[in-house]
Parts: C-alpha cells; sequence; structure tokens
C-alpha cells in the first residue's frame, strides 16, 4: 500500500510496535508523486530521528496541556507578545490541490495545512483561520506559502487568493494567478506594546493627630474687698454672664474658660455669701 491524496501529515504505524495493545509511530507521510506508482516510492518523515528535538520542542511550545512524561517547563501565565492573525483563503474549483503554510524567520512553521486536507465542498468558498503567533519582543518577519498540486495557481474557474489581516488590518495577500507548486509572500509584524507597570499602592495611613497643648496655669487674681463690698452690679445671673461673655472656642473645638471670667464668678458668690452672712 502507499499514501496518496489527502495522506500527507498521517502516520505510518507498526502495529504492536509500541507494547500490548500499543502501536509504535515510526513515520509520519511526507510527499510522492501519484500514488502507488512503479520505481517512485513514498516518502516519510523518520520520526525517531526528531522526537527528541523537533517533536518535543513543538508539543511544548503549541499545548496548553503537554504530557507530564515530556517534562515540558511551565509557561507564563501570560503571553503579552503574542497576537492573532486572521488567514483568509478562497479556493478555485480544485480545493484538494490547494495546501499553505505560515513560518517565521527563523523557519518555526506557526500553521500548516497540507495540499489534500481540502475537499469538494470547499470549491469556491472562502475559510476564515484565526492563528495565534509569538512576535517576540521587537517584531518578527513571517512568510506565507501558498501551495497548487496543479501548477497552475488557483485559478481554475473561481479565481482564489489568499490575504491575512491583524486587528481588522490589511496585512499581505497572494493572487491565485501564479505558476508553479508554489508562491510566497513576506510581512512583518511589530511587537505590541508593553502593558503599563501596575502602579504600587500608596499608604493610607494617616499621620496621628496632634492632641492640643495643655493651656498654663495663670493664678487667680485675688477678690477684690471692694467688689465684695458693693454686691453683684449686673442683673444677669452670674452662670449667665460667664458662659455669654467669657466664653470661647478654642482651635480644636473645646470650650474653654478665661481665668478673668471664672475669678468674677468665684467674687460674686463671695459677695453673695457675705450678704446672707450679714442680714442673719
Amino acid at each position: 500500500d502507499d499514501s496518496c491524496y489527502g495522506d500527507s501529515g498521517g502516520p505510518l504505524l507498526r502495529l504492536g510496535g509500541g507494547g500490548v495493545g500499543e502501536d509504535l509511530l515510526v513515520g509520519v507521510v511526507s510527499y510522492g508523486f501519484g500514488c502507488a506508482e512503479p520505481g517512485l516510492p513514498g516518502i516519510y518523515s523518520r520520526v525517531s530521528a526528531i522526537a527528541e528535538t523537533w517533536i518535543k520542542t513543538e508539543i511544548c511550545r503549541m499545548s496548553s496541556a503537554p504530557p507530564e512524561y515530556l517534562g515540558c517547563p511551565a509557561k507564563e501565565a501570560t503571553r503579552p507578545n503574542m497576537v492573532t492573525l486572521t488567514v483568509l483563503i478562497r479556493f478555485d474549483d480544485e480545493p484538494s490541490d490547494t495546501g499553505w503554510l505560515l513560518r517565521d524567520e527563523s523557519g518555526t512553521v506557526h500553521e500548516y495545512s497540507p495540499i489534500g486536507q481540502y475537499g469538494e465542498e470547499y470549491e469556491g468558498k472562502e475559510i476564515s483561520i484565526d492563528v495565534d503567533i509569538d512576535v517576540g519582543q521587537t517584531g518578527k518577519k513571517f512568510i506565507f506559502f501558498l501551495l497548487d498540486w496543479s501548477l497552475d495557481g488557483l485559478r481554475g474557474g473561481n479565481d482564489g487568493y489568499f490575504q491575512a489581516y491583524l486587528d481588522g488590518d490589511f496585512v499581505a495577500e497572494i493572487l491565485g494567478d501564479f505558476d508553479g507548486p508554489a508562491e510566497s509572500t513576506e510581512f512583518f509584524i511589530v511587537a505590541p506594546p508593553s502593558p503599563a507597570p501596575t502602579p504600587v499602592p500608596t499608604s493610607t495611613t494617616s499621620s496621628p493627630t496632634s492632641q492640643p497643648t495643655a493651656q498654663p496655669n495663670v493664678p487667680m487674681e485675688p477678690v477684690s474687698p471692694e467688689l465684695v463690698a458693693q454686691g453683684p452690679t449686673s442683673t444677669s445671673p452670674p452662670g449667665d454672664v460667664s458662659v455669654q461673655q467669657v466664653t470661647e472656642t478654642s482651635s480644636s473645638g473645646h470650650r474653654k474658660y478665661s481665668c478673668i471670667g471664672v475669678s468674677v464668678w468665684l467674687s460674686l458668690t463671695s459677695a453673695l455669701a457675705t450678704a446672707v452672712v450679714i442680714g442673719l
């Protein structure tokens, strides 16, 4: 048996080679000339040659939950340099002849659809594919390849094309009127701006409120004998005089009383006591 159209990327298995009830993957269908043609064998990629290098590296890079036995390094919680490229492809009347590949300048393949993947149901239709790619810290150059098995481009009946968009903005395109097995185009994607650093919260602890300075003790004025003899001269009660005329508000909002007012109040009290004694 030989691989044929649509088999690219498929497995070549050794049945039972992985142990009891398990098959062993030994190859991946690559390409060929025709199907089961004498003297033209199918070409396969040897899995063991790249298992510990490319395959493991790509699984660790692309999988969100790689198998534990691969020992992939932990991924960062966020990847600020990831962007989403939207790929539009319109097929001609032979979609099974069309494939495409997107890689960066280092050779890393970010997305690949082999020839034969698209069946007759895609004839003359347009598909849209979102590809998440890492553009690095400063941006990166990418190369898009449009593949055609029939070597006549995408112009059979319904003219096809490739287009790429980033956040709705046009990036690149390939028209279908080309000859040969493939046509390519290059474009550069700038890295997105780095997010602003999280501001350090400022302390909201208020400084302790200073206590009001205590008023110094002022010695009371002695009671004048004349004032005692004369008695009270105001018709207002002594308490009212003290509150209305000698009460003021301190800067801290507390009420304080003048020492002079207290002296007057005490003098009036002594006069009344003297009057009571004389009357007795």
